[in-house]
């Protein structure tokens, strides 16, 4: 492992960028699996996609927090 400041700033760089590419390899791999559509709705429900929750979603959580307080 690096022991200098220098170098083991550049080996997390390094670091950085391979596991960056591991994740898109792995995201392509399994789009190219599932398709297109499935994919989204997949890394939907697991989380890893943004966006704000449907307007259903939201509505419900609102309620339930008015009816705690």
């Amino acid at each position: 492992m690096a022991t200098k400041p220098e170098n083991k700033k550049a080996m997390d760089e390094k670091i950085k960028e391979v596991m960056s590419l591991m994740g898109q390899r792995s995201a392509e791999a399994r789009q190219k699996t599932w398709g297109k559509a499935e994919f989204k709705k997949r890394m939907k429900e697991w989380g890893k996609l943004g966006g704000r929750p449907k307007k259903d979603e939201t509505d419900s959580n609102s309620k339930q927090r008015k009816e705690t307080m």
